[in-house]
């Protein structure tokens, strides 16, 4: 479930404001097998919009997301995890900064930056598991609603971390840093 608000000042600026929360119970997206597993999720999120005329704009956004899984008496987990127990309470935290840029032509550059804290297990932190995350782009919209894109994304695992870029789940091993360049188009119909 989720609430948001939004609004557009006098000036023409506009601001946006969201909260979420998730709840799943007796699902899990991991490869241990568990008696049950439960998972929570908490995202508070927003944007500022400065409009300056002739098309051009700044947008700044943050978000911060809490999630906290519940696994029952599980099964296969790696040697790695600081447990005595087949009970596993995880919990991270996240942070997001974002800005892009538009000046009016087409044109616009865009960036984030991506924080994970470590994992805490069990109530105590999984030393080096955390990790950032950079995006920047330039990107280019036709008026027939194409868009050119080009972008770097680099990805900076510690030494117990493993993300990856989330598009269908590179796999990066632990400790790996995956960096990548891209250039594409997006048509809208």
């Amino acid at each position: 479930m989720g609430v948001a608000y939004k609004t557009t000042l006098d000036s023409g600026d506009n601001i946006w404001l969201a909260a979420t929360y998730q709840s799943h119970n007796e699902w899990s997206a991991v490869t241990y097998t568990c008696d049950d597993s439960d998972d929570t999720s908490m995202r508070l999120a927003g944007r500022y919009i400065h409009q300056w005329g002739n098309g051009q704009s700044t947008q700044v956004s943050a978000m911060w997301e809490n999630l906290e899984y519940d696994w029952e008496n599980c099964a296969n987990m790696p040697s790695d995890i600081p447990t005595t127990s087949s009970d596993l309470d995880v919990e991270r935290d996240a942070f997001m900064f974002s800005g892009k840029q538009t000046f009016g032509n087409g044109f616009d550059v865009r960036f984030s930056y991506m924080i994970a804290d470590e994992l805490e297990v069990n109530s105590s932190d999984l030393n080096d598991s955390d990790a950032q995350a950079y995006n920047l782009g330039v990107f280019y919209t036709m008026p027939a609603g194409t868009e050119l894109r080009l972008t770097y994304s680099k990805v900076d695992n510690e030494d117990a971390s493993n993300y990856d870029f989330g598009i269908g789940g590179s796999g990066a091993a632990v400790d790996e840093d995956p960096e990548m360049f891209a250039l594409g188009i997006v048509q809208w119909f």
